[in-house]
């Protein structure tokens, strides 16, 4: 894949590339999907999408369209994307909620973009009695996805100003940089534009992350074969994006899944947008929600929604990672807003805004939903 080191599109015509993104993340029976894409090459392609489930499936195969080149922005990870619709499908009263996984492959079958989309449990569900135990609604962590997808040029972690996470993993200058002045990520990060290699799919040599109980001192014999054991198997991991082991379907939300469903679950899929929005209502019908692997950034509007279900008896079952950052979610590129939800996913063009040890700089600091460790009430007023 032509991406440079902190996932900005390297176009290079010698390497046809293809990728895309959907115009929202989760839908429902009966609502139109909208592929945007871009190639390096103007050819025709085609998209498979197919339910990444126990019993796998494909559910949509299309005819040939057109794409061609269309340019990313300098700020797409900000910004979006803002391509032009190469192709809609509706969503199937036959499909159920799932993880549907798309792949657009250009003529030739050489050039492969890869994508997703949620299809979630139908507003119908709402209104009726609680599930029985068996049945699960898994909220992916689709905005924590995001913190660490840097395609367009900078994730939450880095890109934005450059050099600081080499500068760390230096022996003799890292220990000494503060762990905040390493977070040199982006403050707002798009919805639209597509997702980096490695969150939604690996390769089976992709290794996982396992970090030792204690990390063997620098400067040892045996912090120099763990350093080795690390390049090595990072090695296996070629062609993926530098965070892919941190977050995603593919290394943790699809496991916990598959198990279930081999266990005897009925498992519902939401994205965090869904509870945003929804709230309460989302988790009204289930006896138990699910959060797995790596969950960290939340809205208030989300945890408002966690915490009244919680306490009128619903079950949250916590398989995941660190819950630190408080975000908004907020519509366009109205960073500065107070945007609680607004229409629907689909009608929505979303941003995410996280400050993090920035938090003074955030528009609303000392307001309402400013941006920050989620424990930290003597810097504002969390909710």
């Amino acid at each position: 894949m032509p991406l440079d080191r902190a996932g900005r599109w390297l176009v290079d015509e010698t390497q046809p590339d293809l990728w895309l993104y959907t115009d929202a993340e989760s839908f429902v029976a009966g609502d139109r999907v909208a592929f945007r894409a871009s190639c390096t090459v103007d050819t025709t392609a085609t998209l498979t999408v197919t339910l990444d489930a126990l019993a796998a499936r494909i559910v949509h195969e299309s005819a040939p369209f057109a794409v061609g080149y269309n340019a990313a922005p300098a700020e797409a990870y900000a910004t979006g994307c803002d391509w032009p619709v190469v192709y809609e499908l509706t969503v199937s009263a036959e499909w159920p909620s799932g993880f549907y996984v798309v792949r657009g492959t250009a003529a030739g079958g050489e050039v492969v973009g890869e994508h997703f989309f949620v299809v979630r449990p139908p507003p119908t569900t709402i209104a009726r009695p609680a599930k029985s135990a068996n049945e699960l609604l898994l909220l992916l962590s689709t905005n924590t996805w995001r913190s660490y997808n840097d395609w367009g040029g900078a994730s939450a972690y880095e890109g934005v100003r450059e050099g600081d996470l080499a500068a760390a993993s230096n022996p003799e200058t890292g220990m000494s940089i503060p762990f905040e002045d390493l977070m040199r990520g982006s403050h707002h990060l798009s919805f639209h534009r597509p997702i980096s290699p490695g969150f939604i799919s690996v390769h089976p040599d992709a290794p996982r992350a396992a970090i030792p109980e204690q990390m063997p001192p620098r400067g040892t014999a045996a912090y120099d074969e763990f350093r080795q054991r690390h390049r090595e198997r990072r090695q296996h991991a070629e062609g993926l994006t530098t965070f892919y082991f941190a977050t995603g379907w593919a290394m943790y939300e699809r496991h916990f899944a598959l198990w279930a469903e081999r266990n005897g679950y009925t498992v519902h899929y939401a994205t965090n947008l869904d509870l945003h929005q929804q709230g309460e209502a989302l988790l009204s019908s289930y006896k138990c929600a699910v959060s797995v692997g790596h969950d960290e950034y939340w809205s208030a509007a989300m945890r408002r929604a966690a915490d009244a279900f919680t306490l009128s008896g619903g079950q949250w079952a916590r398989f995941a990672g660190n819950f630190m950052w408080q975000i908004r979610l907020e519509e366009d590129a109205e960073w500065a807003g107070d945007v609680e939800s607004a229409g629907t996913a689909a009608e929505t063009r979303w941003h995410q805004v996280c400050y993090k040890y920035d938090y003074t700089a955030d528009p609303v600091y000392g307001k309402r939903r400013a941006t920050l460790l989620k424990r930290a009430p003597s810097r504002c007023c969390l909710e």
